[in-house]
């Protein structure tokens, strides 16, 4: 049996079956580990379907619900899904960025692990990690080492959960994390212990389990970590940015669409109708795109018209115009904006009188305060999954000072444009409460790393010519004074005058 952490497969889970764990006791298993994953297992299953209904809804696969009055059933397939959702998770996501670790009194940010961090994908799970645990409410990171190499892969609380420990708050006593699915249940999972972690694998369906333990190398720590967003006392692991709300929302303003779709169908295409017009007739007004409805003579039993009947007349039929709909959609995104911090241009709501800068800077007021007490939430796993990294990278079981006294430095969520970032920066400059030529300020003005190192060097090097430019100006203008020639003349043929 070989210890590994991965992804689970790629499944369509919109037809797939609920994700649910329904483990038996395993005889080579203790009492207390059976009774473990006997209730984690029962976590899993008490928010299946909760967890099924966010993935649904931020991929805009839910399906439309009729309220069965204005809206025929023949009309459903070309409803239009709305993917306001994931516009809502996606645009607090970015503003949740993790730029790196920094020291307490250190200009630069800490790189003893840049290596590490790019051969595990660290950044990129992380920023997985983040976007899944908007969308569940909470989601996990993982870290082993086996056959020496050193793998940190992120969960979703569809795969994974854990029992919190007692006397660390925050911190797991236990964790579960399942490495593939089948359609009948869980095929490998893993189960983390302080310093050590189970496999239990099932090869085909009915098989027993295969039980195996490997140490983690990680005495009195559990390699797996809980990102929870806003949790509360009665909600201890988080909840989803998917509320109930905005699920509500985002059905109303569907069916709202397509009763304007469908009648645009009819308002671009006015219908037609003729009264005391033969059907004959009634064919020449016929379209394809329209319709023709005739109202044949009035005839007597032999049918002939009968005297003073009202004479043939064509006319349109009155159809109501699509505003109301508009109207309703606009409202219900600007509800939905309301709930989810946003500005209602996001949603794609245009108005005659465009958002000024100063409302759309309160709607985003809100969302770059929610990020960044969001950013506080998961200050505290994310460097206890750096610093699990830094042990195994470093095949050590106690933390120096220094990796102790990290700490996260997340991205500014509110410089939300390069322009604005560094705008704000250059008047730092000005006032000189920032130093011009820095790696950190070319860092905090919103460049890469990279590109810092290489503007910093290029500063660098821009100031030792300018210097040197300096030095010899001041020596030509000693040559050229009468006063300072002869003794310039001297140092340089190496006699000292006195």
């Amino acid at each position: 049996m070989m210890l590994g952490i991965g992804p689970g497969p790629m499944v369509d889970v919109s037809h797939e079956p609920e994700r649910l764990l329904n483990l038996p006791r395993i005889a080579e298993l203790s009492d207390a580990e059976n009774a473990d994953i006997a209730e984690m297992s029962e976590q899993v299953r008490r928010v299946a379907q909760r967890n099924r209904e966010r993935f649904v809804f931020y991929n805009a696969e839910q399906a439309f619900v009729n309220m069965g009055v204005a809206i025929p059933p023949e009309f459903e397939p070309y409803a239009s899904v709305l993917g306001w959702n994931a516009t809502a998770v996606d645009a607090l996501a970015r503003r949740i960025q993790l730029d790196g670790f920094v020291r307490r009194g250190s200009v630069d940010r800490f790189d003893g692990l840049d290596r590490t961090f790019r051969d595990t994908g660290f950044y990129q799970q992380h920023k997985m990690a983040v976007q899944s645990m908007l969308i569940y409410g909470v989601a996990f990171m993982a870290t082993l080492k086996n056959a020496g190499t050193l793998q940190v892969q992120a969960y979703s609380a569809r795969d994974a959960t854990g029992l919190w420990d007692p006397v660390r708050p925050g911190r797991l006593r236990v964790g579960l994390a399942v490495q593939e699915w089948s359609h009948f249940g869980p095929k490998s999972l893993l189960l983390f212990y302080p310093g050590q972690v189970i496999q239990l694998e099932r090869p085909t369906v009915g098989a027993d389990w295969q039980v195996g333990r490997f140490s983690t190398g990680l005495p009195g720590r559990v390699s797996l970590r809980a990102f929870r967003f806003r949790p509360q006392l009665d909600k201890p692991w988080g909840q989803s940015r998917i509320n109930r709300p905005m699920m509500s929302l985002a059905r109303s303003g569907a069916r709202s669409f397509l009763r304007g779709e469908m009648n645009g169908e009819v308002y671009g295409y006015p219908q037609l109708y003729g009264t005391n017009t033969p059907p004959e007739a009634a064919e020449q007004f016929r379209s394809g795109m329209a319709r023709f409805f005739a109202l044949d003579y009035e005839r007597d039993e032999d049918g002939a018209p009968v005297k003073d009947a009202p004479e043939s007349k064509i006319g349109q039929v009155q159809i109501g115009s699509q505003q109301p709909h508009m109207d309703q959609l606009r409202m219900t995104a600007t509800m939905f904006a309301a709930e989810s911090q946003l500005s209602p241009d996001k949603l794609g709501v245009i108005h005659d009188n465009p958002s000024s800068a100063d409302a759309i800077d309160r709607a985003d007021g809100e969302l770059n305060d929610l990020a960044d007490e969001t950013g506080r939430d998961i200050d505290d796993p994310t460097v206890d999954l750096m610093q699990d990294v830094w042990l195994l990278a470093n095949n050590s079981v106690t933390l120096p000072t220094d990796v102790e006294a990290l700490a996260c430095d997340m991205h500014d969520p509110a410089m939300t444009t390069r322009y604005s970032q560094r705008m704000a920066l250059a008047s730092l400059v000005t006032a000189g409460a920032v130093v011009p030529g820095e790696v950190v300020t070319y860092e905090a003005a919103g460049y890469s790393r990279a590109t810092s190192l290489r503007l910093t060097e290029a500063f660098q090097e821009a100031e030792r010519r300018k210097n040197q430019q300096a030095i010899a100006e001041q020596a030509l203008a000693a040559r050229s004074n009468p006063l300072t020639s002869a003794l310039v003349a001297a140092r340089e043929s190496g006699v000292e005058q006195s």
